[in-house]
């Protein structure tokens, strides 16, 4: 089998340096949505004490929840 040629690999190298490229943007764009809603999440936070309102805890959790899992079931077996 014949090794690659040096323009199939600078092909190569652009098109995973270009796909790096894309992703680091999808992620900046992803990062900059987690601001918001931790923002968003702390100004509603800020309006219910505000208010004196009780915030129940399957409430605050989905609020304050920062990953991607889903949230644990916490109901008494």
């Amino acid at each position: 089998m014949a090794a690659p040629s040096q323009g199939s690999l600078r092909r190569r190298l652009q098109s995973s340096q270009e796909a790096q490229h894309r992703q680091a943007l999808v992620v900046r764009k992803l990062q900059a949505k987690v601001l918001q809603y931790r923002t968003r999440c702390r100004e509603l936070e800020q309006q219910v004490e505000a208010a004196g309102v009780s915030v129940q805890a399957a409430d605050y959790r989905q609020c304050t929840q920062h990953s991607l899992t889903p949230a644990k079931n916490t109901s008494p077996e």
